[in-house]
């Protein structure tokens, strides 16, 4: 339902042309009233809202410049890769490795490549297919099957030199370390992450602890000591109270 909606979102962005500038007012404008009547009038302003906000289209222009660094374009065009997986799964009757999903979306109707670097990582991947460790796996991630030193990773190589969100492999990503390939699982790293900051967090709760009770026993000291005091005080009023001073007799 999420790839679903997204797909959608994106497909109600691409037909709205927004321009820089743009206000939510304008976008419905141009639209015209039939066109704006065929949407939830809600979810509409919600996505105008974003899409026109200057901070979203300004990190927009900025993942877009990003992705034109990519130089192994893909050829689905407007499709997800989550759906050119998922007909690709109907096809084969079964989930694809992250290989044949990289070789499906990046080869071109009528057989050819993007580039030639497109086309030596395709060439490589289909060569290690048959030995593919991940064609006999049930371990799926994301939208893909996959294992540790799969024909995938071994055509690439390293990992990616900048981050950046892995396509069909949803929450994990497989980085090539020399000859060791693990899993590298953000949101694992992520809760040690957290739990690091609240080992921190009990260790400075525990310090500020410790100093109100340092603050509370110095207190009550200072406390005792100012009642003592008062007390002596107390008894010097007392003892004089009924003290007459002298008066010589008047002549």
């Amino acid at each position: 339902m999420g790839v679903k909606l997204k797909s959608w979102r994106h497909s109600v962005k691409d037909t709205l042309k927004i321009q820089p500038g743009d206000t939510p007012n304008i976008v419905k404008a141009r639209m015209g009233q039939d066109a704006v009547s065929q949407y939830n009038a809600d979810d509409l302003d919600v996505l105008l809202d974003k899409w026109c906000d200057p901070k979203n289209q300004e990190y927009a222009a900025y993942m877009k410049a990003l992705r034109a660094k990519n130089n192994t374009p893909h050829c689905t065009g407007s499709m997800s890769f989550a759906r050119a997986t998922h007909e690709e799964t109907l096809s084969l009757g079964t989930t694809p490795t992250r290989a044949q999903a990289y070789i499906t979306t990046h080869t071109k109707k009528d057989g050819d490549y993007a580039n030639e670097v497109v086309r030596e990582r395709c060439e490589m991947m289909k060569e290690l297919l048959p030995t593919d460790p991940a064609l006999t796996s049930s371990v799926t991630e994301g939208t893909v099957r996959w294992t540790p030193n799969n024909a995938y990773a071994q055509a690439h190589g390293n990992k990616p030199k900048y981050a950046a969100r892995v396509r069909q492999v949803g929450p994990n990503v497989l980085p090539v370390r020399s000859s060791i390939h693990s899993y590298y699982t953000p949101s694992q790293a992520r809760i040690r992450e957290l739990e690091e900051e609240r080992t921190q967090q009990r260790h400075a709760l525990d310090e500020m602890a410790k100093q109100i009770e340092e603050q509370k026993s110095l207190i009550a000291e200072k406390y005792a000591i100012f009642k003592a005091c008062f007390r002596q005080l107390e008894a010097m009023l007392d003892s004089t109270s009924g003290f007459a001073p002298h008066r010589g007799n008047a002549d």
